[in-house]
């Protein structure tokens, strides 16, 4: 059984976790962007407490980290760059600036993390930067607006990119550096991912409050499995089980995709935007935009252990190793 030792103090949230005869969680960060304070949040994932405030950028938004835990990349919303943190002094690098960079989404560095993958919803592209050089290697025209999220293969072959507001996801190998095709799914869709086994992809579709399950190969329809109001935010964890952020509900659902219904739902803050969890999966961190502050949820027991006050406007979240 997991155990959790919730402490108030103050406005501190301390976490103890455990398991009889086990090690605990390693001694790792979770990093978030708060919006409306230009910040980058450190906090201890063991204590449970912010370590370090860093002034990014405006209006920062997502964020990646390195395989080797070693640099951050947050993403200038509605700017021309990235921010670069050393994560190991926690200092802020020099930014990094390209006439490609207007307005980066959703950051992901490769496997061995020698490229950085990012889209652009003006250039409506895909980009591969050279890591550490962050030069731009190549550039996908996706002939479609609003790409806002990428998932990759657990394989790191496929790329998975979300157009919200044309419906479409796009398949991209990155092997050849190929479009193999694009899939309109509905009107408007959310955020998605791909499950652990690399056979699915889990597809928000907010207009139906349901999230579509899809054969990764031909894209045929699996099953659907209903979630809440307005689903964002799709993310499968190392244990296989999928988060969905249901934006409206200000809460989000959890179910295996093997066996979806046993899913159940756990209320957050108020105005839900990103979600991480601890390697393990047991834990998932939720960034609550509207309340300023991430909620620490429980995802064996089905239930919010806490929230701990970060800033104005969190957005994204990362584990950093």
């Amino acid at each position: 059984m997991i155990r959790a030792i919730l402490l108030v103090l103050s406005t501190t949230l301390v976490l103890a976790w455990g398991l009889p005869g086990e090690a605990q969680i390693p001694a790792s960060r979770i990093g978030v962007t708060c919006a409306l304070d230009g910040t980058l949040v450190l906090i201890d994932a063991r204590s449970i407490r912010v370590t370090h405030r860093l002034s990014v950028c405006r209006n920062p938004g997502d964020l990646a980290v390195s395989p080797d835990g070693r640099m951050l990349l947050v993403a200038e919303s509605s700017g021309a760059g990235l921010a670069l943190v050393d994560l190991l002094s926690v200092r802020l690098q020099a930014p990094v600036r390209s006439d490609h960079l207007r307005d980066p989404r959703a950051l992901t560095f490769s496997k061995d993390g020698s490229r950085l993958y990012l889209l652009n919803p003006r250039l409506q592209a895909l980009l591969e930067l050279h890591v550490p050089s962050f030069k731009t290697v190549r550039l996908m025209p996706l002939h479609l607006p609003g790409p806002q999220d990428l998932a990759v293969s657990p394989d790191g072959g496929r790329l998975f990119i979300s157009h919200g507001e044309a419906g479409t996801v796009s398949v991209v190998d990155l092997a050849s550096w190929q479009l193999l095709g694009q899939h309109r799914l509905a009107d408007r869709i959310g955020g998605l991912d791909v499950t652990s086994d690399g056979t699915r992809v889990l597809v928000a579709l907010p207009e139906s409050q349901e999230v579509g399950i899809y054969d990764v190969q031909r894209f045929t329809p699996r099953d659907r499995v209903p979630v809440g109001q307005e689903p964002s935010v799709v993310r499968v964890g190392p244990d296989g089980r999928a988060v969905v952020i249901n934006s409206i509900n200000h809460d989000v659902s959890v179910f295996d995709p093997e066996r979806p219904s046993g899913r159940f739902r756990i209320g957050v803050g108020v105005g839900p935007r990103g979600l991480t969890f601890s390697p393990d999966g047991r834990a998932c961190f939720v960034a609550n935009y509207d309340t300023g502050d991430v909620s620490v949820l429980d995802l064996k027991d089905g239930r919010q252990l806490g929230r701990l006050a970060v800033g104005k406007g969190p957005k994204a979240l990362t584990w950093i190793p």
